[in-house]
C-alpha cells in the first residue's frame, strides 16, 4: 500500500486547524487504497495550536505534528516536515485552508500517471483586492523574465511531490530557500491543476508585508544572476552614453562653435548616475547578504518536539546520505533533536 503524507507548516492557526484536519481525513477516506499521514509544523505559535494538536493526534494517530523552536517562516516549517515525512509522495499545503484539501485527489491521479511534480495553479483568487492580485501578475512576468521561466504564473506552494523529488529537496544544503521554485529546479517532470482559490476560513493572513516582500526578493536573487548582469550591461550603457555625447559635444563647438552652459544637465546626469550606483550597490548587497547567511551555515529549522513522530538522531543526521538539508544538531552528548534529549553513553576507557 502506498503511503501518502501532508506537510503543513502553521503559524498561529489555531482556528484552523480543527477544521483543516477534519477536512483532510474526511478526504482521505474517500482514498482507502493509499496510507495517510498528516504532518503539521508548529511554526513556534502563541496561540494554543500546539495543545490543539496534542489533542487531535489522541483522537487521530495518523496526525502528526512537529513544534519548532521558533518561527522559521513558512519554507522552515515545510524542510521539517519533508525531513520527517515517509511517504511514497508528499502534499505541501499551507494550514489557512486556501489550498483546498479536496483537490488532492486529482494531485493523486497525475502523479499516478507518472508526474512527480503535481502543483496547484489559481484559476481564481477569491477575496483579494485588485491591487494585490496586479502586484502578483507583475511579480510573476519580472521572475519568469530573470530566471528563463522557473516558476509558472499563479503557480502555489500547494504541491505534490514524489519521494524522489523530496529526498532532492532534503539534499539542498541552502539556507535561502524558496520552495515553489526548489521542487521545480530540480528537472522532475510537472504537472499542473488549474483551481479557484478561496479566501482564509478563519481570521487574517499571519504573513506581514515585509515578509512577502522578503520571500518575493529570495525568489528572484537566489535563482538568478540577471540583476548582477543587468548591473554590468546599465554601466556598459552609460559608457557608451557618454562617449557618445561627449564626441557630439566636442564636433558641436569645434565645428559650430556651440556654447554649452550644461550646469542643469550635469546636475540632472550626477543625480541619475548616483541613483543607479546606490541601487547596484543595494543588488551587490543583496547577494553579499546570501553568502553571509550561507556561510554561517545555520540551520533551516530547530526541532523543540514532536508528536506521534521520532525526532531525528544525530546519527540520522550524519550519516544517511539523504538527509543534507540543514536540521539543528544537538552538542555533542546528546542523541535526539528534540522531544526530550537525554544524554548519550558515554565510551569507557580501554586499558592498556
Amino acid at each position: 500500500m502506498k503511503k501518502i503524507s501532508i506537510v503543513s507548516p502553521a503559524w498561529n492557526e489555531a482556528e484552523n486547524l480543527p477544521v483543516l484536519c477534519e477536512r483532510l481525513l474526511e478526504m482521505a477516506k474517500g482514498l482507502p487504497q493509499y496510507e495517510w499521514e498528516i504532518i503539521i509544523s508548529e511554526n513556534g505559535s502563541k496561540d494554543e495550536s500546539w495543545e490543539i494538536l496534542q489533542r487531535l493526534h489522541a483522537d487521530h494517530p495518523e496526525i502528526k505534528a512537529i513544534r519548532l523552536s521558533r518561527n522559521f517562516m513558512a519554507d522552515g516549517g515545510v524542510m521539517a516536515g519533508l525531513r520527517l515525512a515517509s511517504g511514497d509522495a508528499v502534499i505541501i499545503m499551507n494550514a489557512d485552508l486556501q489550498d483546498p484539501p479536496e483537490l488532492i485527489p486529482e494531485f493523486i491521479e497525475k502523479w499516478e500517471q507518472g508526474f512527480q511534480i503535481v502543483y496547484g495553479v489559481i484559476e481564481k483568487r477569491e477575496g483579494e483586492p485588485i491591487w494585490k492580485k496586479s502586484i502578483s501578475a507583475v511579480y510573476y512576468k519580472f521572475v519568469n523574465w530573470l530566471t528563463n521561466d522557473l516558476i509558472p504564473r499563479d503557480v502555489t506552494d500547494f504541491r505534490l511531490i514524489d519521494r524522489r523529488v523530496a529526498i532532492a529537496m532534503n539534499r539542498l544544503g541552502e539556507n535561502n530557500r524558496f520552495t515553489r521554485a526548489m521542487s521545480v529546479w530540480s528537472g522532475f517532470s510537472v504537472a499542473g491543476v488549474k483551481f479557484i482559490r478561496p479566501p482564509r476560513y478563519a481570521g487574517e493572513s499571519k504573513a506581514p508585508l515585509g515578509d512577502l516582500i522578503e520571500e518575493g526578493l529570495n525568489g528572484i536573487f537566489s535563482f538568478s544572476v540577471a540583476p548582477l548582469r543587468l548591473t554590468l550591461f546599465t554601466g556598459f550603457m552609460f559608457a557608451l552614453i557618454t562617449v557618445i555625447f561627449g564626441i557630439y559635444q566636442l564636433l558641436a563647438t569645434v565645428l559650430w562653435g556651440a556654447n554649452f552652459p550644461g550646469y542643469l544637465t550635469l546636475v540632472f546626469i550626477n543625480l541619475i548616475v548616483a541613483s543607479l550606483l546606490f541601487t547596484m550597490l543595494g543588488i551587490y548587497g543583496e547577494y553579499l547578504a546570501k553568502i553571509f547567511l550561507e556561510v554561517k551555515g545555520r540551520p533551516n529549522f530547530i526541532i523543540w518536539d514532536t508528536v506521534g513522530l521520532a525526532p531525528p538522531t544525530i546519527a540520522e543526521m550524519y550519516d544517511d546520505p539523504y538527509s543534507h538539508g540543514r536540521a539543528a544538531h544537538l552538542p555533542d552528548g546528546m542523541e535526539t533533536l528534540g522531544g526530550g534529549p537525554k544524554p548519550a553513553p558515554q565510551p569507557t576507557e580501554k586499558s592498556t
